[in-house]
C-alpha cells in the first residue's frame, strides 16, 4: 500500500492541469466560433446593402431615361448617380458600343 500512495503523488496536479487545458480549449473554440459568426453577419449585411444599391440603379435608369440618350456617340459614357433614402448610393455607367 505504501507503493500505491507514492505512485499517486502529484496526480491531483496533473488532473487539475488537464482540466484547465480542456476548459481553455473549449473557451477558445467558443470565442473563435462567435467571432466567425459576427463576421459572417457583418458580411451578410454589407452584401444585402450592395445588392439593394445595385437594384436601385437598375430600377431608376428606365424611369429617368431620356430618348435623346439613344443618339449618344459610340464610346461616350453616360453616368447617372442615385442615392437611396438610407444613404446607399448607386453610380450607373451606360456606354453605347455600336
Amino acid at each position: 500500500m505504501h507503493a500505491t500512495i507514492k505512485s499517486e503523488k502529484g496526480m491531483a496536479l496533473l488532473m487539475a492541469l488537464g482540466a484547465i487545458v480542456i476548459i481553455g480549449v473549449l473557451v477558445g473554440g467558443v470565442v473563435f466560433v462567435s467571432t466567425q459568426d459576427y463576421r459572417i453577419g457583418g458580411n451578410t449585411v454589407r452584401q444585402t446593402r450592395a445588392a439593394a444599391a445595385a437594384e436601385l440603379g437598375l430600377n431608376r435608369v428606365p424611369q429617368d431615361w431620356n430618348l435623346a440618350n439613344n443618339q449618344r456617340p459610340v464610346g461616350n459614357p453616360l453616368v447617372m448617380s442615385y442615392t437611396a433614402p438610407r444613404g446607399a448610393s448607386a453610380r450607373v455607367t451606360i456606354t453605347r458600343v455600336s
